[in-house]
């Protein structure tokens, strides 16, 4: 077996191996532009197995940011599993990728087999993340917000959502540090772009940007017409969200927070039900990699799959 890192010459084969695996297919647009590498296992010249990693500047406070990798999509063949292969490929992470202080995954159910090899590999679990749902319900009176749907119009906006997004944060970490451009390249770039219809729901007050909301309208996994509300600055905009999912004709709406965000609260007093819980994980490539952050105090702020 051999170990090595993508270059570019590899897409295909990784595209391939991504295709053959349970996660959602990246497309080379996707996958260039936002940046991907990877670890590839190799088998006699055969790619066998993939760890994708999609490089962040991660926020762990308001104040301290790491240069991190996310974990993506990974996979090996089935007759290559329980080899070490992918022990192999996560441990060649700080070898391949000197740069990076901290490698992140997502992983839910603790006692399944691969949450128990993250552990295995030192990851640890940094922050519970709950998802809810609730049946898309009129909300009392009308609501004026606007609807922003083109990639130029949602560009354009960028410093506007900048700022308010700053805002509501604070000190708080746990997210992806966000750019005036973040928004866009979400719109344009975002690898589910093919399963999602985006619309940012936006109010103004006079000409200033107050709150917003970004929705992904889709009926991903299991058919359910619906919106995941992908980021929102204020549990107020539930009412717009819900009015234009009303509008739409939607049977449902889903929001994802950090477990211990004073908005999960909200959430359930609002009629919203918990659909499952993951978790965020992490380790350290060099010390200090996500020390010095609060995590009790981090929030979820991931433009991802609900």
């Amino acid at each position: 077996m051999v170990i090595r890192r993508y270059d570019p010459s590899l897409l295909a084969s990784s595209l391939a191996l991504l295709r053959r695996s349970e996660s959602t297919p990246r497309t080379p647009s996707t996958w260039k532009a936002n940046r991907l590498r990877a670890v590839i296992a190799f088998e006699s010249k055969r790619p066998i197995g993939i760890l994708p990693l999609e490089p962040r500047l991660f926020k762990i406070s308001g104040t301290k940011t790491v240069r991190a990798l996310w974990v993506s999509g990974a996979h090996v063949d089935g007759p290559f599993r329980s080899r070490g292969i992918g022990r192999a490929m996560d441990a060649a992470i700080t070898r391949m990728y000197p740069y990076a202080q901290a490698v992140f995954a997502y992983r839910h159910d603790p006692s399944s087999r691969a949450y128990q090899w993250y552990h295995r590999q030192g990851y640890r679990p940094l922050c519970p993340v709950v998802s809810f749902k609730k049946k898309v319900v009129a909300p009392r009176g009308r609501i004026k917000f606007e609807v922003l749907s083109s990639p130029r119009s949602i560009q354009a906006l960028g410093p506007s959502l900048l700022r308010v997004f700053q805002k509501m944060t604070g000190k708080a970490g746990g997210y992806p540090k966000r750019s005036a451009g973040f928004w866009g390249h979400v719109r344009k770039h975002h690898y589910y772009k093919k399963f999602y219809k985006y619309f940012l729901l936006i109010i103004k007050n006079k000409t200033q940007l107050q709150n917003y909301a970004l929705v992904g309208e889709t009926t991903m996994k299991d058919k359910i017409p619906r919106f995941d509300i992908l980021e929102m600055s204020d549990p107020l905009m539930l009412g717009p969200v819900m009015q234009f999912a009303k509008q739409r004709t939607l049977r449902e709406v889903r929001i994802q927070c950090a477990a211990h965000d004073p908005w999960a609260r909200i959430y359930r007093n609002q009629g919203f039900q918990e659909r499952w819980r993951t978790f965020i994980l992490g380790k350290s490539l060099h010390p200090g990699g996500f020390e010095g952050g609060d995590l009790k105090s981090w929030k979820y702020f991931h433009v991802d799959y609900i």
